[in-house]
């Protein structure tokens, strides 16, 4: 987080941790977007989320599938357990189109006492 919200000239021992395993381009695009304001890139990434989850990939299971149950929750969406692998399967397959890369989604089960396994 302190990168996400850090300016690209933090010396933090952390946030050069971070930009040392990150490809080049991944933190030229970033420096980018922080250049003028370094709130623009975390505000960047909650955009993206939301056009991803929000605009593509709950509308196109709500077009396909019309009678799942669907919520999401910020970067998650939620269903009931007979559609969780179909919502993920086109969760996955969205995110590979439009990044060109398989993205690694899970499935968390919930139960009605959290302190409970499921």
């Amino acid at each position: 987080m302190e990168y996400l919200y850090s300016s690209p000239k933090n010396k933090e021992k952390r946030c050069q941790e971070i930009r040392r395993v990150l490809p080049p381009v991944v933190t030229r695009v970033v420096d980018k977007l922080k250049e003028e304001d370094k709130t623009l890139f975390p505000i960047f990434l909650q955009n993206l989320e939301a056009y991803l989850v929000l605009d593509r990939i709950t509308k196109k299971l709500a077009r396909l599938h019309p009678k799942i149950p669907l919520y999401s929750i910020h970067d998650s969406i939620v269903t009931t357990p007979p559609y969780a692998l179909l919502v993920k399967k086109v969760m996955q397959d969205d995110l590979e189109s439009f990044f060109g890369i398989k993205p690694i989604v899970s499935v968390e089960h919930w139960s009605l006492n959290a302190r409970e396994p499921p």
